[in-house]
Order: C-alpha cells, then sequence, then structure tokens
C-alpha cells in the first residue's frame, strides 16, 4: 500500500447514528497525483452520498479504485455506502478491509463501531471504540469514550457509562450529549442536584452555539422540575414541550404521566 503525507482534510459526510452515537471525518494524508484524485473522487462519491444520490455516488468511487484498488479511503466511503443503502454485510467487508490495509485508521474503526452500535451489536461496537479510545495520540479520543458510554448504557453498565462520559467531557467539555447522558444518570439516581448541574451546563453549551431545545431535554427538565417540586419550571416545559414538540414520544410520555398519576389518585 502506498504511503500517504501532507495533511488534508476529508469530509466524510457521515450522520448521526442512533441519534447519538457519532461517527466523524478523518485528516487523511496525500502524496502523489494519482491520491489527490483518489481524494477528489471519493470527496464527490460523499457529496452525492449526502444528498441521497446512492446510485451517482458509485462511479467516482469505481473511477478511484482503478487508480488504486488497495487504498483505505476508498473501502471507507464504500463501507458507508453500503451501509446507507442497507448492506449490512458488504458495509462491514469494506470496514474490516479498510481497517486490515490501514490499522491505524481510527476514524474509520470509530465508524465501523457506530456501524455496529447501528445494527444493536453493543458489545461488539463497546471493544471496536475501546482500540480507538486507547490509542493516545488520537486526536479525536473524547468521541471514542462519548461512544462507549452509549454503548455501556446499551449493555445496562450504568456506573461504567458514566466513568465513560466523565472521561470524554475531560477531554472535550462541549459534548452536550455526554452532558445529557450524564444528567439522565444523575436523574435516575435521584441526585437532583447533580443532574440540575449537568443540565446547567447543557444550557450554556446550547446558548454558546445557538442550539434549539430538544424534546430530550425538556422532558428531562421537567422530569427534574416535578421531582423538586418546582411548579414554575414545570409549566415553563410544559408550555414548551406542547408548543415545539407536540407529536413527540416524550410530550407524549408526559401525557401519559397525567393520566398514570390521575388514576392513581382516583384509586385513592
Amino acid at each position: 500500500m502506498k504511503e500517504l503525507y501532507n495533511k488534508v482534510v476529508v469530509a466524510l459526510v457521515f450522520v448521526l447514528l442512533s441519534s447519538c452515537v457519532t461517527t466523524e471525518e478523518q485528516v487523511f494524508n496525500v502524496e502523489t497525483s494519482d491520491q489527490q484524485a483518489i481524494q477528489a473522487y471519493v470527496d464527490l462519491a460523499l457529496r452525492y452520498m449526502s444528498e441521497g444520490l446512492m446510485e451517482e455516488a458509485k462511479r467516482p468511487l469505481k473511477l478511484a479504485r482503478k487508480i488504486d484498488d488497495e487504498s483505505p479511503l476508498i473501502y471507507a466511503a464504500t463501507a458507508y455506502l453500503m451501509q446507507k443503502q442497507g448492506d449490512s454485510e458488504l458495509a462491514e467487508q469494506n470496514f474490516l478491509k479498510a481497517l486490515d490495509l490501514d490499522p491505524d485508521f481510527q476514524a474509520a474503526r470509530n465508524n465501523y463501531g457506530a456501524f455496529l452500535y447501528q445494527q444493536q451489536r453493543y458489545q461488539d461496537a463497546h471493544d471496536v471504540f475501546k482500540l480507538v479510545a486507547e490509542d493516545p495520540l488520537y486526536p479525536r479520543r473524547f468521541f471514542a469514550y462519548e461512544n462507549l458510554g452509549f454503548c455501556a448504557v446499551k449493555l445496562n453498565e450504568v456506573e461504567l457509562a458514566e466513568g465513560y462520559f466523565k472521561k470524554a467531557l475531560l477531554l472535550n467539555g462541549n459534548l452536550f450529549r455526554s452532558v445529557i447522558a450524564l444528567a439522565e444518570i444523575e436523574y435516575g439516581k435521584r441526585n437532583y442536584f447533580a443532574a440540575q448541574k449537568y443540565l446547567d451546563q447543557y444550557q450554556a453549551i446550547r446558548m454558546l452555539n445557538k442550539m434549539p431545545n430538544t424534546a430530550q431535554v425538556l422532558w428531562l427538565q421537567l422530569r427534574l422540575a416535578i421531582a423538586k417540586g418546582d411548579r414554575v419550571e414545570q409549566m415553563k416545559n410544559v408550555r414548551v414541550l406542547s408548543t415545539e414538540f407536540p407529536d413527540s414520544e416524550e410530550y407524549q410520555s408526559y401525557l401519559r404521566s397525567l393520566g398514570d398519576s390521575a388514576s392513581r389518585a382516583f384509586n385513592l
């Protein structure tokens, strides 16, 4: 396999899988005009994919493979294409081929872990993310730790998940998904003060980055307000949740909780 150098960012337009696990872009290296051509073809394929033009994305990948059929970058992009088209077997084969060609291709390994997570293979995904996190020179280890946290949640390892999320935040304090996850964990343990601190941290991140409200966070804030007996905060979150997310599962959960409360009161 040709050695690649001279750092160039290639934006792999990968979506967030299962609304939490994070995929990412990768810094690749380029040596020759051939490798620059491969990069251009892969960029074009990824642009097609980002626009939902999956069949059109195949042509530039085929052209890239004619230049170098041993490029890990091409196999990683092909894996994503196969994943988008629902061919899980071919997607996994291409992820593994990319990593076989370049065992240090940590962004591809992280995205392979995200693929496994999407397949609900949570232990396998955990093991892959662990390899990424254990690379001390990898600049995006915080994503690996955050992803490990979500795997641990799915595996019902709450204490392990808490440790992973805290490690992720030590490496990058702006990981709002880790902050929300920790708030949920503290709420579940009835540590309402700690949960509120994480929610305050999330709100600071949200305001700084001009992020919109989410039904998930509003529902958590509402549950926390109910637990603390804060009627004003409770009604505030009900109002926003019902106005901005009337069809969300979170708002429906709130309505169901009212029915449960009414039923309990009637039975009393």
